[in-house]
């Protein structure tokens, strides 16, 4: 797994909390276990997440937010094969709620690609 996959991976149970910003990415670099050779402890490592992810907020931002559509989306065809479409609506909700009042921050601030908003 690439450093910039494994600070996504860190980074979305932060979400509810932190919401899809830099400072999330940073956080996510400072919790990775100390035996990780990229392990910052410092969670203002700017120039990591300007590399991996790119300059600004909108980039770090909309890259937090596919990983974190991404995960939905996975959890979702699991439950397909269980629990039909209620079943994946309904673990979709619940899977949205925690970050639901990020989610309008989100509509405003990125263009998201794929995404049609009503």
């Amino acid at each position: 797994m690439s450093l910039r996959s494994k600070i996504l991976h860190h980074a979305l149970p932060l979400l509810p909390a932190h919401s899809f910003t830099r400072q999330t990415l940073s956080l996510a670099l400072s919790s990775l276990p100390t035996s990780h050779p990229d392990h910052r402890p410092d969670p203002t490592a700017e120039g990591v997440i300007d590399t991996l992810f790119g300059e600004g907020i909108t980039a770090p931002g909309q890259a937090l937010v596919e990983a974190w559509d991404e995960q939905g989306r996975a959890g979702m065809e699991a439950v397909d094969a269980k629990g039909g479409v209620r079943g994946m609506l309904r673990d979709r909700l619940g899977y949205s709620a925690g970050v639901g009042e990020h989610l309008v921050e989100v509509r405003e601030s990125f263009p998201l690609r794929g995404w049609v908003w009503s």
